[in-house]
């Protein structure tokens, strides 16, 4: 169990959740879509613990999953944008180690990292490889999409936050986040269809939108704020989601590969607003 505990709780962290049957879930709902995203997961997941055990950093920490979702998130997104050989592998191992190492210290200057050590790992990867031509690009492959699909974003949307583009794998994720947390459950998908909506509107390419790349950070930003004790925490929720969909674009139109900064950025301006009102009252 001690092994396991952190572990699986380190796959469950990716949806801001702290549970082994959660965690279970998205592996399962990972190895469905892709069975080479689901080794890296485990590979990230598993290098990025034991090398936090190694440091001895704090143990309720790494038991409860939270120096391994970064790396979770580094096996699955290089292996999503380039396909797996011996350099891909230990360039995985290397990033998924350093995660842990940059969350450790963000956390002792006080600073909240989310998922920023993933983001900020896999960018200086993904140029490695690009820039030394060291694997094959995967394909992507796009769609002439004839109008909104909001099934689609939903599931695809859940999904996209570790990758999988697929709508079932993004119901066995939503399913995970309810044995946790039914209120989590409906932020996140309310997170998803609000961004998908306004992106919509916005004229985002259909194309994007139903395939959930233009959702899933409005996913992570409504986990954040499913917090039942605060009255507010749904209009914070809102503000970040709304707030994570322009950031998206913003990033998109500049050439940028977003990942999960929406959401980091969004969620941190809208936790320090919080924090600031907090101490006028």
């Amino acid at each position: 169990m001690k092994i396991i505990n952190p572990i699986m709780k380190g796959l469950s962290q990716v949806l801001l959740q702290s549970n082994n049957i959660t965690g279970l879930l998205i592996l399962i709902g990972i190895l469905y879509n892709s069975i080479i995203m689901g080794v890296g997961a485990m590979i990230g997941v598993v290098v990025s613990t034991y090398v936090a055990k190694k440091l001895r950093y704090r143990e309720e920490r790494i038991d409860g999953g939270y120096y391994g979702f970064n790396g979770v998130l580094v096996g699955i997104g290089v292996l999503s944008y380039y396909e797996m050989n011996i350099l891909i592998l230990l360039l995985i191992i290397l990033g998924s180690s350093l995660t842990c190492i940059i969350m450790n210290w963000m956390e002792k200057r006080g600073i909240a990292p989310y998922t920023f050590p993933f983001v900020l790992m896999t960018w200086l990867l993904l140029f490695f490889i690009n820039e030394n031509n060291i694997a094959i690009a995967t394909q992507f492959i796009e769609l002439a999409d004839a109008d909104i699909d909001l099934m689609s974003s939903l599931g695809k949307g859940l999904g996209q936050i570790m990758f999988q583009e697929n709508s079932i794998t993004g119901m066995i994720f939503l399913i995970g986040i309810i044995i946790r947390s039914r209120i989590g459950a409906l932020y996140a998908a309310t997170g998803v269809l609000l961004s998908s909506i306004l992106a919509y509107y916005l004229s985002v390419p259909l194309d994007l939108v139903n395939r959930g790349l233009f959702g899933f950070n409005g996913g992570l930003c409504g986990l954040a704020f499913a917090d039942q004790s605060n009255r507010y925490s749904f209009w914070y929720a809102v503000l970040a989601i709304v707030l994570s969909l322009f950031v998206t674009q913003g990033m998109v139109k500049c050439k940028l590969l977003p990942l999960t900064v929406p959401f980091v950025i969004s969620t941190w301006m809208v936790m320090g607003a919080k924090r600031y009102i907090g101490r006028l009252k």
